[in-house]
């Protein structure tokens, strides 16, 4: 499969290699259904109020929506280290997670890498800068050692499905959406659940207006969430109307390649009529 007007994502031209490597990637670490993150990863701290925060004061996700290929990378690496001590079986070359990423394609005959690989790099010593993994480097290869979010197997959580990585969307997700996806993912979008941007929790995120914007106007182009106005609880279970209530189709991630033509009205009309509001 090759992405039209991939270059437009920031991706190499050609993404059937690294949507092949996708593919595999989850089987291989042991990933059957689903990728958690504990939600200090979006707010800076766990429901007991440990602490994650960055250089910066700010919560990991909003640190990194401002640097994609970090954000690419930490997400990933987490789904290949899912075992304490959390780091790899074995080094790996960081042109293969270049290529799987598609920032990069090796070609014959040398199969050098390019500028992509040496963007991967450098998103690998930004997270070791910000405390995300531990890194260590050596012709080429790479080991690293994943800090994961605390009480990412405790509710309430970030439930991301894998086929995020398998069916490619992490490829055409541009980091807004990444970031909107798995705030909405936290607040409980997901299973035909519409929900309402919380503006508590908007704050408490960090990530800009602009950002909340351009990622829900991101995910509906690709098909995955849709706005409509619905009466949903509020923070404090009162049931108040909203003109932009989201709901996200699970299944389009879940079980749909990116290629597939995206919902149409129709299609989220019946979404809606069967919505858990």
């Amino acid at each position: 499969m090759t992405f039209a007007g991939a270059g437009k994502w920031g991706l190499a031209v050609d993404t059937q290699t690294a949507q092949k490597l996708l593919s595999k990637l989850p089987g291989e670490f042991g990933r059957r259904a689903a990728v958690q993150f504990g939600q200090a990863f979006v707010f800076g701290a766990d429901a007991a109020g440990q602490a994650v925060v960055l250089p910066g004061g700010r919560p990991p996700l909003a640190t990194l929506a401002a640097n994609e290929v970090a954000l690419k990378v930490y997400l990933t690496l987490v789904l290949m280290t899912k075992t304490p001590p959390n780091e790899l079986y074995r080094p790996r070359m960081v042109a293969e997670l270049a290529e799987t990423l598609a920032y990069d394609l090796l070609t014959p005959p040398d199969y050098s890498p390019g500028p992509g690989t040496r963007r991967v790099r450098r998103a690998l010593e930004r997270l070791h800068a910000l405390g995300l993994i531990k890194l260590t480097t050596s012709r080429g290869q790479y080991q690293v050692t994943v800090t994961h979010m605390p009480d990412a197997e405790q509710p309430p959580f970030i439930s991301v499905p894998i086929g995020l990585w398998s069916h490619g969307w992490i490829l055409r997700m541009r980091s807004p959406a990444l970031a909107v996806y798995l705030y909405l993912r936290l607040a409980g979008a997901r299973n035909g659940r519409p929900v309402a941007i919380d503006p508590i929790d908007r704050d408490r995120t960090d990530l800009s207006a602009d950002t909340f914007a351009r990622g829900l106007k991101q995910l509906a182009e690709l098909g995955i969430l849709n706005q409509r106005p619905a009466v949903i609880e509020d923070r404090y279970g009162r049931r108040q109307a909203h003109t932009r209530a989201c709901l996200i189709d699970d299944a389009r991630i879940t079980f749909e390649d990116p290629a597939i033509p995206t919902n149409t009205e129709s299609d989220w009309d019946a979404r809606w009529a069967a919505a858990r509001i």
